[in-house]
């Protein structure tokens, strides 16, 4: 077991970093924490599948995680950021030999409103935006569907552009 499993530290306290491998036939680990940020990137690998993690902190508090998982099947892409202005974005793609989907999650959030954005796309030129915007006197859920690559939709982030779908809705 020992010759399949090593475990390496590196310790620095003048930069407050610590590095840590840990190593076997199916998975490695590498950990660095630094006092202003610090990252986690983690590869679990197998015959079946491969995980990639990277996790990152900074002093600005903004943060992101991203992670790859991939099989013979499918493969998932995960991307999380998050900035000091309270706005992050989840992504993900999903590949497959049948159908690809991409999501994009977004929500911006101030004293004002609340809007969340969802897009998702598969291989078959089709893709749906779903939107929700909330605000202390309305909600709004808007989706759109379209089934042709040449056609796009540009969606205004205006708050005013919400209110006149809510007011169609109305």
């Amino acid at each position: 077991m020992e010759s399949r499993y090593n475990v390496s530290w590196f310790v620095s306290t003048s930069m407050f970093t610590v590095f840590t491998v840990s190593s076997t036939s199916m998975f490695t680990v590498f950990t660095m924490t630094s006092s202003s940020m610090f990252a986690v990137f983690t590869v679990s690998s197998t015959s079946m599948f491969t995980v990639f993690i990277v996790f990152t902190i900074s002093s600005n508090s903004m943060f992101i995680v991203f992670t790859v998982s991939s099989t013979s099947m499918f493969t998932v892409f995960t991307m999380f950021i998050k900035s000091r202005t309270s706005v992050f974005t989840v992504f993900t793609v999903s590949g497959t030999s049948m159908f690809t989907v991409f999501i994009v999650f977004t929500m911006s959030s101030t004293s004002m409103f609340t809007r969340f954005i969802v897009f998702t796309m598969s291989s078959t030129s089709m893709f749906t935006v779903f939107i929700v915007s909330s605000t202390s006197m309305f909600t709004v859920f808007t989706v759109f569907t379209v089934s042709s690559t040449s056609m796009f939709i540009d969606i205004s982030q205006s708050k005013h552009a919400f209110g006149a779908v809510h007011s169609d809705c109305v």
